[in-house]
């Protein structure tokens, strides 16, 4: 608990101090050093981190890495290389990449950290023994952390590291990550090779045959997605609202809104997140949802908006409007941004864009937040 506390501590200074961070010197030390100092890597003691790391054996000009942290038990050397926060890091991968591979042959190198302070990102050499992956096996993003980020960091922790634990844990994020993008790839658009492979262990018959690429596309949405389908007691309570209380407008008007006409268009993954929303949304007390032309609104049960939704295929988004105290928000371009004063089809004045289900606990947290102001 204190770990994960440190770091959450870590994660609102960093968004509080960024925008003050003006050199690169200056986001070792105010957003780097204070992540080192959690995971037990004291920088003010050579034998534990050592700057300025020599990366090549050229008698002129040798190239150094920012820091080389050395692991316990003579396990081996973590490199790490820094760049300003505002920095692109995939600009920088092929330096860290030729840091390790140099050093590799000659010292017991594992891992290679690149990071602006922000994010880091986690490279090894699962592909090619002693080469480094020009793909991490894992990124932390540390303005958006994560439970999951926070067991994943960790593993890093000094006093606990284990090589050979953490180069299997990296294997299997790494594999897991391509059988998602198979299998997700597969869900969205199933190729005649896999309805074939599936075929013959279902034998489709004529014409289900015919429809199979949508049978077998529906049913991964809900392997995948297994939260959109998954409804508790609770949930199922929560939706069982008197019928008296709906307005019979919005009931028929559920199947012809131009909002959900934009819903049927968007991709396969926009209509999961609507679910997964729904389906957390509907954990609410009391609530209901109400659907006019424009965007599909959560309301408490005869009473106020806390959460509308509008969908944009085109963009392949969907757009939540809440209502939050602007100081309990953490505004993020391109992800959460104050639309107080400019006119929206709904009642907040934050909106949120949301793209991805790893962004959920921080949507989760806004409608949240919004439902029991508005409660």
């Amino acid at each position: 608990m204190q770990f994960k506390r440190h770091i959450m501590s870590l994660s609102k200074k960093v968004r509080e101090v960024k925008d003050s961070v003006l050199l690169e010197e200056a986001t070792k030390h105010h957003l780097v050093l204070p992540l080192l100092t959690i995971l037990g890597y004291d920088y003010t003691n050579p034998l534990i981190v050592e700057p300025e790391f020599t990366a090549d054996f050229s008698n002129k000009n040798a190239k150094k890495v920012d820091y080389a942290l050395l692991l316990e038990n003579n396990q081996g050397i973590i490199l790490m290389e820094v760049k300003h926060h505002s920095e692109n890091l995939e600009r920088h991968v092929e330096q860290l990449v030729n840091y390790f591979n140099n050093l590799k042959p000659k010292r017991s190198v594992e891992f290679g950290i690149l990071t602006n302070g922000l994010e880091y990102q986690f490279f090894t050499d699962l592909s090619n023994d002693n080469l480094l992956d020009t793909e991490p096996f894992m990124v932390v993003n540390l303005e958006e952390i994560t439970l999951e980020s926070i067991d994943n960091l960790r593993k890093f922790c000094r006093k606990d590291f284990d090589v050979r634990v953490v180069k299997s844990f990296a294997r299997e994020i790494r594999y897991r990550k391509f059988v998602s993008q198979y299998l997700k790839t597969e869900a969205s658009n199933p190729s005649d090779d896999f309805i074939r492979f599936i075929n013959r262990k279902i034998e489709f018959k004529k014409p289900a045959l015919l429809d199979a690429k949508n049978v077998v596309r529906s049913v991964f949405s809900e392997i995948l997605f297994p939260s959109c389908a998954l409804r508790n007691n609770r949930v199922v309570v929560s939706r069982m609202i008197d019928e008296k209380t709906l307005n019979n407008n919005n009931r028929s008007n559920e199947e012809n809104t131009k909002n959900l006409e934009r819903l049927a268009k968007s991709s396969i993954e926009v209509q999961n997140l609507n679910k997964i929303l729904e389906n957390f949304i509907f954990t609410l007390d009391n609530v209901e949802k109400y659907e006019s032309q424009h965007y599909t609104g959560y309301r408490i049960v005869g009473g106020k908006l806390f959460a509308d939704l509008v969908f944009r295929p085109k963009r392949n988004v969907i757009l939540i409007t809440v209502k939050v105290p602007l100081e309990k928000v953490c505004l993020k371009e391109g992800f959460v941004r104050d639309v107080s004063g400019i006119g929206t089809y709904g009642n907040g004045n934050i909106e949120i864009v949301f793209v991805d289900e790893s962004q959920f606990e921080e949507v989760k947290r806004l409608i949240r937040l919004s439902f029991d102001l508005c409660n």
